[in-house]
């Protein structure tokens, strides 16, 4: 695993808070020590990690029979050392995850059975960059759900969402 090395090289090379990780399903393999001193490590150089939910639960461990080994990173154990986790999906309908529709409510709602990410603050947070609002003179990016909570949101995943970029809409149907 070239996770530790790349650790220690950013924290070397004053690189703390500029680097991202995605993936990282090895750490679900990992005996409990060595995994957390792995994550200590990412903590202390301030690296940015990337679960992606769908693909990883789709392949890893697929060899034989049901997988016991889901592959899914240590996401709450990552969110209680302090790094910051995000939520993504890098597969669209293609080999590696040929059900994939970049959909991040859907993506929220399997980091959330999968990786018992169930804390609506960290998992809101997990999808939105960390960002929970939206301040004057900052780049509006945003996306209005039509649902009654966050909750409801992702039990529902409803249709019709209205997506902004840099405050200006860009898709969905018109506003009224």
């Amino acid at each position: 695993m070239l996770a530790p090395m790349v650790a220690d090289a950013v924290i070397a090379r004053g690189l703390k808070g500029q680097v991202t990780f995605s993936h990282l399903c090895a750490l679900s393999t990992l005996e409990p020590a060595r995994a957390h001193a792995l994550i200590d490590k990412i903590a202390r150089a301030e690296i940015t990690v990337i679960a992606l939910p769908e693909t990883n639960l789709l392949l890893q461990d697929r060899a034989s029979g049901t997988p016991r080994q889901r592959g899914v990173t240590l996401v709450c154990e990552f969110l209680a050392a302090g790094v910051k986790v995000r939520l993504g999906t890098d597969n669209v309908r293609d080999w590696f995850y040929p059900f994939g529709d970049g959909d991040m409510l859907e993506t929220a709602l399997l980091a959330a059975v999968a990786a018992h990410l169930d804390d609506p603050a960290d998992l809101l947070a997990s999808i939105c960059d960390g960002r929970r609002s939206i301040s004057e003179n900052e780049p509006a990016d945003f996306v209005l759900v039509p649902a009654s909570s966050f909750d409801d949101a992702l039990a529902r995943r409803p249709p019709g969402r209205i997506v902004f970029k840099h405050g200006r809409q860009v898709a969905g149907p018109a506003l009224a």
